[in-house]
C-alpha cells in the first residue's frame, strides 16, 4: 500500500511545479487549539509535524507541501467533499490553508 501524498509531493519537488494542491476531507489544517490556518510558512508547518498538532492523513501531506515548497512551489490542502473547490483554488485561491516557503506572521 503506497501513500499518494509523498509521491505527488516528490513529483512537485521534481517538476518544480507552480503549486501543488491536496484535496482532503477537512477544510483546512488546523492549529494547536483547532483553529483553521488559512495561510502558514513551511516553518510553520514543519512546527506544526514536530509538535504532533498534526496528525494522520495531514503528516503526509504537510511532509509533501515542505518538500514542495523547498523546490519553490507553493502547495495547498483543501476541502475536496466541497464542489467546485479545486476549479475555485485554482481561481481564486484561498480555498483551505496554503503553505508558502516564506515566513509569515502566525495565522
Amino acid at each position: 500500500n503506497i501513500n499518494g501524498d509523498p509521491v505527488a509531493g516528490e513529483i512537485a519537488s521534481a517538476l518544480q511545479a507552480e503549486r501543488l494542491v491536496f484535496l482532503t476531507d477537512v477544510p483546512a489544517v488546523k492549529g494547536k487549539n483547532g483553529e483553521a490556518l488559512g495561510e502558514i510558512s513551511a516553518d510553520h508547518a514543519a512546527e506544526l509535524l514536530a509538535s504532533g498538532t498534526a496528525s494522520g492523513g495531514m503528516i503526509p501531506k504537510l511532509r509533501s507541501c515542505l518538500k514542495a515548497t523547498l523546490a519553490g512551489s507553493s502547495a495547498c490542502i483543501i476541502d475536496g467533499r466541497k464542489p467546485h473547490m479545486l476549479i475555485r483554488e485554482l481561481t481564486e485561491g484561498n480555498c483551505g490553508t496554503t503553505v508558502t516557503g516564506q515566513h509569515l506572521r502566525r495565522s
